[in-house]
């Protein structure tokens, strides 16, 4: 091993890529419904999703009104398809080389190129020499030039390498990873929350407008930061930055023969993570239509108490591994977070039979289920040399942009075939791929 796999770079403070990554995802999680609204807006001619005390149960299906809703509703998640696979397919891709090419010269390329692309992103979405909203393929495009630039995943994984760059293999390591997990746990509550509220009181299309500018402020902000980051992986002068070598050392480091004893762990571990991910889409994103239907009948604001409890589960995780990382092992955590994630969708599966206060227990019970990736990640950066490091948060970064592809198309599709006779299956098979998942770890 080389002089500069051994030297660790002391960083100039404590505090590193922690306000980059929080930063940098309220501006990406604003940008998610913003979008949504947008388009919504855009297809029903100046109108937004119903914003009132009554949920679906209390609609008249039989409403004019009401069917033109569900059909601009089919048509806005039809685009919401392509948005997402505009920024899913180009970015798994992009992710990995960025990664790569971070550990030959430096971190900083694995945050800069998507933030950059981030920026280019917001301004596509709004045109400010005419100070008017774009068409939607616009916002399609950008999404794509998003992809192309790593988007959220490159951004995710470089700030993962470089925290695994300046802390050292054990609790340290575990304790700085949750720690940016509760970071973008801290950017969906603030997103979320923030931009509802923001849209409905500038109104449209003002309201679109603001949240534009600030979403292109989080990337400036993110970007002056990033200046003032100490680089952990010096830049090897000998390597060129184009070259099809980058790909063929994230190859070699899963499948190299001298490395023939990590080779069965890499591959496990980035399956279970895939899994691990699967179940995640079926608790974040169904659960919202789950609870929508009958017999629950949410109202917006239930949901919305519902989604910051469920966001909170990224902070009771960081206090749970802050207290529990001197007397328990990794695994032994990762027993109790895939208890509670299982334990979790099987009662959220058959809270319809029972009634309202089983989703509170729901809640409840999913409060560890984010312990699962902060502790995979650092268990897998373990198993590979300091110099691929960049490459393995890159390819966990990638699994989470695939898998929420594969999984969306997957459970919304089982979602839409079981509803009429058990609207909880779906979440009965998400916790039989999380009994998978575990197998496959322990």
């Amino acid at each position: 091993m080389s002089v500069r796999q051994n030297t660790r770079v002391k960083p100039w403070c404590p505090v590193t890529v922690e306000p980059l990554l929080i930063v940098g995802f309220i501006g990406l999680v604003a940008s998610s419904p913003t979008y949504y609204q947008y388009i919504y807006n855009f297809l029903g001619n100046g109108t937004l999703p119903t914003n009132t005390n009554t949920s679906s149960c209390d609609s008249n299906v039989s409403d004019p009104a009401y069917q033109r809703q569900l059909k601009t509703q089919a048509e806005t998640s039809q685009w919401q398809l392509y948005l997402t696979l505009a920024l899913a397919i180009p970015g798994a891709l992009s992710t990995i080389a960025l990664g790569t090419l971070s550990d030959t010269f430096g971190r900083k390329v694995a945050l800069f190129v998507p933030l950059v692309g981030g920026l280019l992103s917001a301004n596509y979405f709004f045109d400010y020499r005419n100070y008017k909203l774009v068409s939607i393929e616009c916002v399609l495009l950008g999404n794509f030039v998003y992809g192309l630039s790593g988007s959220w995943t490159a951004l995710f994984g470089g700030c993962f390498a470089y925290i695994a760059d300046i802390t050292d293999p054990g609790r340290q390591r575990t304790f700085r990873v949750a720690l940016l997990e509760s970071g973008v746990g801290i950017s969906m509550l603030v997103g979320e929350i923030g931009t509802g509220y923001w849209i409905s009181g500038g109104g449209i299309p003002q309201g679109f407008q603001q949240v534009s500018w600030g979403i292109v402020g989080c990337s400036v902000f993110c970007l002056l930061y990033l200046f003032t980051l100490k680089e952990t992986r010096p830049a090897v002068k000998k390597d060129t930055l184009i070259s099809c070598s980058h790909f063929r050392r994230c190859f070699n480091a899963f499948y190299e023969k001298r490395y023939e004893g990590r080779r069965r762990k890499l591959l496990l571990g980035t399956l279970a993570y895939l899994l691990v991910i699967g179940c995640g889409i079926a608790s974040n994103s169904l659960v919202t239509i789950y609870v929508l239907g009958a017999p629950f009948c949410f109202t917006s604001d239930l949901i919305g108490l519902m989604k910051a409890a469920l966001g909170s589960t990224f902070l009771f995780s960081l206090l749970f591994i802050r207290v529990c990382n001197s007397c328990m092992s990794e695994f032994a955590m990762l027993m109790v977070a895939f208890v509670s994630l299982i334990a979790g969708q099987i009662l959220l599966a058959f809270a319809g039979d029972f009634g309202n206060p089983e989703i509170a227990v729901f809640m409840v019970l999913m409060m560890l289920r984010a312990i699962i990736p902060p502790v995979m990640k650092v268990i897998l950066s373990r198993d590979v040399l300091p110099s691929e490091q960049g490459i393995i948060f890159a390819v966990l970064a990638s699994t989470d942009s695939v898998g929420q592809v594969i999984f969306s198309l997957l459970f919304n599709n089982i979602y839409s075939s079981t509803v009429g006779f058990m609207p909880g299956f779906v979440f009965l098979l998400a916790a039989g791929i999380a009994v998978i998942a575990a197998a496959v770890v322990g």
